[in-house]
């Protein structure tokens, strides 16, 4: 719809018999079309990984003063989430961030709207929807918009890289504050540094002091200290780009490591779209037409897993590579074209991974309900889900 905001809509299948389910879930879908319902996105907006999610309705129902993200209890009543826009969105990040409006806090299932944040007429909305009034004085407002604007500079919701984000425009968070501690935060930076670190100690020599490269690498979270020009000089970055490289190449070297989940979720979305996902046990009642539509789905299902798994593989086998050829060769080559890429490949792995690790929750959603997990409707509406998952919201088109 215009003016920043689409509206969100609920059906359910239900049914005593078998026909009576199919009679029904063709009339839901019959009310799909005509309404332009499409649960599967509401879905993944609702039951989202906490890289794609910020419930803020849950965290709002929870916290304290103290430890609430935001001021204005406005926004409290929304989910704030991500969604890709490969096609049509911004080619150096095209993920796009929103926030969800449901018509009942309290059952947002059942529908709502979403308020979109670059888009121009954003602000308006807000104020609309939220009483949320851009044009006021009010200090805490100009903080949670300030929050919301930050929250869009990273490609996922995952704790690290938001804090990450926030501390470079120097805010500090408390500990609860993004469903994660400082402890846990210390221990994921250790990991991204230890990284950075290889590239670092080759680039200021064997003489350089441990002083002087743990400096350096601070200045990978600061690029505006004195010794992000040794990080610069080494492969060619402008001052005006490093703090987008510097923040694509922390996030990267995260991804990587939470990778390794990823590929433990793609096994197991690959083993049940081979068993129930390709065969469910009650098949044969569907006519052909249903029948010819779940394998559709599901061959869309498998070709989006597979494209996002390929951005992350090839992703990370570049950067090792680079990482390998400059510090065994010293040939900075590889490294420096890797860099110059470095942001447009961290938005698109981002919501990749994002992506794979939302399947495996779907999949693990539908293996909680074995009597029902491998029936056709169950089927159905989880590919749909999957779908959703790894699918371009804004045109329809693949990751």
């Amino acid at each position: 719809m215009s003016g920043g905001v689409s509206g969100f809509e609920k059906g359910s299948y239900r049914g005593a018999s078998d026909g009576a389910r199919i009679l029904e879930a063709k009339e839901a879908e019959r009310r799909r079309r005509g309404s332009g319902y499409n649960a599967p996105i509401l879905h993944r907006i609702v039951n989202g990984t906490s890289a794609t999610s910020l419930n803020l309705i849950a965290l709002g129902a929870s916290g304290d003063g103290e430890t609430r993200l935001f001021k204005k209890g406005g926004l409290y009543s929304t989910i704030l989430y991500k969604y890709p826009n490969f096609t049509k969105g911004d080619s150096e990040r095209p993920v796009e961030t929103a926030l969800y409006v449901p018509h009942d806090a309290a059952e947002p299932m059942k529908g709502g709207y979403g308020i979109y944040l670059r888009r121009a007429s954003h602000r308006g909305v807000l104020k609309e929807m939220l009483g949320l009034d851009m044009a006021g004085d009010d200090p805490d407002l100009k903080a949670d918009l300030r929050l919301l604007d930050i929250l869009d500079e990273v490609p996922s919701l995952d704790p690290f890289l938001v804090r990450a984000r926030f501390e470079f425009h120097d805010i500090s968070l408390g500990d609860g504050q993004l469903r994660t501690t400082e402890t846990e935060h210390e221990g994921m930076r250790r990991i991204v540094r230890q990284r950075i670190g290889l590239i670092l100690r080759h680039a200021a020599g064997a003489r350089a002091s441990e002083a002087k490269i743990q400096r350096a690498l601070e200045a990978i979270w600061n690029p505006r200290m004195e010794e992000s020009a040794l990080f610069m000089a080494a492969f060619g970055i402008r001052p005006e780009e490093a703090p987008k490289i510097f923040f694509a190449l922390q996030g990267i070297t995260f991804y990587e490591h939470a990778s390794i989940t990823a590929r433990e979720g793609m096994e197991l979305v690959g083993a049940w779209l081979r068993g129930p996902g390709q065969r469910p046990d009650d098949l044969d009642l569907y006519p052909r037409y249903d029948r010819e539509r779940l394998v559709m789905l599901r061959e869309m299902v498998a070709k989006g897993l597979a494209t996002c798994f390929r951005h992350l593989s090839t992703t990370f086998t570049t950067y090792d590579l680079a990482l390998k050829t400059f510090t065994v060769r010293d040939d900075a080559a590889p490294m420096r074209e890797f860099l110059q890429r470095a942001n447009e490949r961290f938005w698109r792995i981002g919501f990749s991974l994002s992506a794979v690790l939302n399947a495996e929750a779907i999949v693990e959603r539908v293996m909680q309900t074995p009597g029902t997990a491998s029936k056709f409707l169950n089927v159905l509406e989880a590919l749909q889900q999957l779908h959703a998952a790894v699918n371009d919201e804004a045109t329809g088109h693949l990751l």
